[in-house]
C-alpha cells in the first residue's frame, strides 16, 4: 500500500493538521464515497490504530442493509476492527418531535460519544469536504446565522453528549468532492450511493442541485472558493471575539453571575457556545434568546424547552441542562 505523490500532497498536509499518528481514532463511515475514500486513505497513509464505526439509521430499508455490509465487508479487507450501530430513527424522530433529519444528527451524536468513550479514541473522523463546507455556510447565512454559523463547520470540534465528550475531526474541509471522486476512480474504491441524496425534499439537497449552479450561472464562475473563502474570515473574526475576551471553559453547570458579568455583545455568544458544548444541537438566534431572557430575569426559577426533548434551567443562580430520559 501507499499512495503517489500526487495523492499525498491532497491528504497528507490535511491529516497531518489533524490528526497524530500515534493515537487512536474512530472513523466514521457511512459506505458513500467520501467516508470510504476516507478509510482508505487514512489506511495507506500509515494511520494504523483505527477503529471503523457504521450507524445504520434504518432509513432505506434494503439500501442502508446494503451499506452496512459493504462497510463490514471493508473493515475485514482492511484487517481492522469496528461496530455497526442500528437505531430506529424514525421512531426516536416522532417521540421527540424531531425532523428525521435532526433526529438522525442527534443519534449519530449519542452513537459516536458512546463509541468514543468505549473504545478510548482521541476522536471521531468524518469525511465532510469543501463542497459540504459551502452548502453548510449558505444554508446557515439564508436560516440569519451570525459570524459564527457563516464559519461552517470546525475542523476539529469538542461536545459534550449526555455527559460524555466527544471530538469531531473534519480533516476534509479543504478538499473538494471532485477530488475524493476522482481518488476513488483511480483506486477502485467501492462505495454506495444513497438514492436519498438526489431527492429535492432536502434543504441541503436544494442548494447542492439548485442553488449552487443558479449561484455558479448567474456570477458566470465557480463561487464555491469565494464563500470558503468568506467562511475563513467569519471563523478567524469568532476566534477573536471568544478566545481574546471570554475564558471558554464551560462547565456543565454556569454560574449565572459569570454570563451577567460579562458585556452586552458577549453574553449572546457566550450562552450560546455554552449550549452548544453541552450537546444542544439547532442552537438557533432565537433559541439562544429565549435562554438568555430566562438566564438574566431575577424572577422565579424558569426553563426553556431545548431539541430533544431536553430542558435549560436556571435554579439557584445556577444554569444548567436538564437532560430528558
Amino acid at each position: 500500500m501507499g499512495l503517489s505523490q500526487k495523492w499525498k500532497s491532497v491528504f497528507e498536509p490535511a491529516l497531518e493538521e489533524c490528526l497524530d499518528r500515534d493515537s487512536c481514532y474512530t472513523v466514521s463511515v457511512s459506505g458513500g464515497c467520501d467516508s470510504m475514500v476516507l478509510l482508505r486513505v487514512l489506511v495507506e497513509l500509515g494511520y494504523s490504530s483505527l477503529s471503523v464505526f457504521h450507524i445504520n439509521h434504518q432509513l432505506r430499508g434494503e439500501e442502508s442493509e446494503a451499506d452496512a455490509e459493504l462497510v463490514s465487508r471493508t473493515m475485514q479487507a482492511l484487517d481492522l476492527e469496528g461496530a455497526v450501530c442500528e437505531t430506529d430513527t424514525q421512531e426516536y424522530a416522532d417521540a421527540t418531535k424531531q425532523s428525521i433529519e435532526t433526529a438522525a444528527r442527534n443519534l449519530r451524536r449519542m452513537a459516536w460519544a458512546d463509541e468514543m468513550n468505549q473504545t478510548k479514541s482521541k476522536g471521531v473522523i468524518l469525511a465532510h469536504h469543501a463542497d459540504d463546507q459551502v452548502e453548510t455556510v449558505l444554508m446557515n447565512l439564508f436560516r440569519g446565522a451570525g459570524s459564527r454559523g457563516l464559519g461552517g463547520m470546525d475542523a476539529i470540534r469538542n461536545f459534550v453528549i449526555n455527559g460524555k465528550a466527544l471530538t469531531l475531526i473534519r480533516p476534509f474541509l479543504a478538499i473538494p468532492r471532485r477530488k475524493l471522486r476522482e481518488f476513488a476512480k483511480q483506486h477502485d474504491v467501492a462505495f454506495r450511493e444513497d438514492s436519498s441524496n438526489a431527492e429535492l425534499d432536502a434543504t441541503r439537497n436544494r442548494v447542492r442541485h439548485e442553488l449552487l449552479p443558479m449561484a455558479r450561472k448567474i456570477f458566470d464562475r465557480d463561487v464555491d472558493e469565494a464563500v470558503l473563502r468568506a467562511s475563513r474570515l467569519c471563523r478567524l473574526d469568532e476566534s477573536c471575539a471568544m478566545e481574546n475576551l471570554v475564558d471558554l471553559s464551560v462547565p456543565a453547570r454556569l454560574p449565572v453571575n459569570r454570563l451577567r458579568n460579562l458585556p452586552e455583545n458577549l453574553q449572546w455568544r457566550f450562552l450560546r457556545e455554552w449550549l452548544r458544548e453541552q450537546g444542544i444541537g439547532d442552537v438557533s438566534m432565537r433559541l439562544v434568546s429565549d435562554c438568555l431572557t430566562v438566564a438574566l430575569s431575577r424572577e422565579n426559577p424558569a426553563k426553556v424547552n431545548l431539541p430533544g426533548g431536553h430542558h435549560f434551567r436556571r435554579s439557584e443562580a445556577t444554569l444548567f441542562i436538564e437532560w430528558s430520559d
